[in-house]
């Protein structure tokens, strides 16, 4: 085994995934990377005490049998051998939000699942300030030779296209670009001096990769060893199991948002054909009211509440938050124990977003769908970090004026936001209409004009039985409500439940214009 190649360690649950990766760089000098070690599971890595120093770079994926990547991440970064090296964060379209937690923790590079092959080797080669690496702008001349090792991050790069016909783990690396090593002076030349100093195509190029290497190159994309199939099938289980997503919803005054959640949550549990494990997220701090929806004497009360086990997040783990988690046993759905008692108004400025986050990341763990109600409070970190971290945020309004101008300064707010974190934020978000009847009602175009172009998701009728219902702990959905259409729409938006027709007929058309 040639020493001076790069060690490379793989945590990853797809075994497929890793034996393809080995097998690529077995017994390949030119490539220069050789895998010394990999792991299906946190448990696994952490055991392997022995190898997990020897790496140079670590590839890591953000979703494990117990837990997460993230969790990985913190462990190699807490450690003083390993702080240093190098971390590549595996993503795909259910992980896509530990990515801005990623790079907080010190990821070096993300790549969102299917990816190129050849794209993920050149990092490598950047990243451990390898001499393979190819530069990514000016072609090296012959005499010269990389000397940087600055890390590379996510940002450093502009995005790539995503590619939606991909069908693997890894897709086909994007041709390379023409060079923009041209001449800004325009000098005159005679046809001998042109001749002379016309340099050929093929001196133009990194002379620390070799032929041999180049063809491999050219070749690693039809290696048999990332055979499309075989990638995919390791997968194919994870096809019968429930999508996981979470989802805010927030407005700028109270528009009826904790009832609309609480019934899309019933509905998602009585109608989707998989009964996705759901939990409620209150984190209206100051007026917690979640959980006043459901009958006291039909729930299986929680031993913690969010302040214990935010207390000291280095102990928090499964068990510590099933402890804090208050369970509904008709309907099958949890709430995170968010105390409306008085005594813990003093509390509240405890909660911070960094708290919020680690709750989620765990939450994610255990749940396929998260609902987290926010307060009205617009500016604060425990609306904005829940909606940058989410898969999808609801903003609900009223049909009337002062709603619309407020959701204006929400998405503002947003606006801001995104520019400065360099996340999708609005593109995630939706509004929706609530308490529409036919004398009050907001035209579309009024809404695009005020709201970002935005259009609504879906319009729920006003219903004076609404506030009955929630009064004694019933769910609208049950009934034959005018709403409930809409409702079971808008978990369906949520959560593909594909509800069968006669579910969702409505007594009259939704008003809308």
């Amino acid at each position: 085994m040639n020493s001076n190649k790069i060690k490379l360690y793989i945590v990853d649950p797809n075994t497929t995934f890793i034996t393809t990766i080995e097998g690529l760089f077995f017994e390949k000098d030119e490539f220069g990377i050789n895998v010394i070690g990999s792991s299906t599971t946190n448990s696994a890595f952490e055991q392997d005490r022995k190898k997990i120093p020897q790496a140079d770079i670590y590839i890591v994926s953000a979703n494990l049998p117990d837990g997460t990547g993230i969790k990985i991440v913190e462990f190699l970064k807490k450690n003083s051998v390993t702080a240093s090296k190098p971390i590549i964060f595996t993503i795909d379209k259910q992980t896509r939000n530990h990515a801005t937690i990623a790079r907080q923790r010190g990821v070096n590079k993300i790549f969102q699942k299917p990816f190129s092959i050849k794209e993920l080797i050149q990092s490598i080669y950047t990243l451990t300030g390898s001499p393979l690496a190819e530069s990514q702008s000016t072609p090296l001349a012959p005499e010269t030779k990389p000397t940087s090792t600055k890390l590379v991050t996510r940002d450093s790069k502009p995005p790539q296209k995503k590619d939606k016909e991909a069908g693997s783990i890894f897709r086909p690396a994007p041709p390379t670009p023409p060079s923009p090593f041209k001449s800004s002076q325009k000098v005159k030349e005679t046809k001998e001096e042109k001749k002379a100093t016309k340099t050929p195509e093929k001196e133009i190029q990194n002379p620390f990769k070799t032929n041999k290497q180049d063809d491999l190159f050219n070749k690693i994309e039809n290696n048999p060893l990332l055979n499309i199939q075989e990638v995919d099938t390791a997968n194919d289980h994870q096809s019968n199991q429930a999508v996981k997503t979470i989802v805010t919803f927030t407005s700028v005054s109270s528009t009826g948002k904790t009832s609309l959640l609480v019934n899309v949550a019933y509905a998602i549990r009585k109608y989707a054909k998989i009964k996705p494990k759901i939990c409620l997220l209150d984190l209206n701090l100051l007026f917690p009211s979640v959980a006043f929806h459901f009958l006291n004497n039909e729930l299986k009360l929680a031993r913690r509440d969010i302040y214990d086990i935010s207390a000291d997040l280095n102990y928090l783990n499964e068990d510590l938050l099933m402890e804090a988690l208050t369970y509904h046993k008709p309907s099958g759905i949890y709430m995170l124990n968010t105390p409306a008692e008085t005594e813990f108004i003093h509390k509240i400025g405890t909660i911070k977003a960094e708290q919020i986050e680690r709750i989620l990341v765990h939450l994610r763990d255990i749940f396929d769908v998260i609902l987290i109600d926010t307060s009205n409070a617009i500016t604060e970190d425990l609306v904005l970090f829940p909606m940058q971290f989410a898969d999808k945020n609801l903003v609900v309004l009223e049909p009337n004026y002062l709603n619309v101008v407020g959701v204006n300064k929400f998405f503002y707010v947003l606006n801001r936001l995104e520019d400065s974190m360099k996340e999708p934020i609005i593109s995630k978000t939706h509004i929706l209409l609530n308490k529409e009847t036919r004398n009050k009602s907001i035209y579309s175009d009024t809404a695009r004009d005020f709201l970002y172009d935005k259009k609504f998701i879906a319009r729920v009728p006003e219903d004076p039985k609404f506030i009955d219902f929630a009064n004694k702990g019933k769910f609208i959905v049950d009934s034959d409500s005018i709403a409930t259409s809409s409702i079971i729409d808008l978990a369906n938006f949520i959560y593909p439940i594909n509800p069968k027709d006669e579910k969702r007929k409505s007594k009259f058309p939704i008003f809308k214009k």
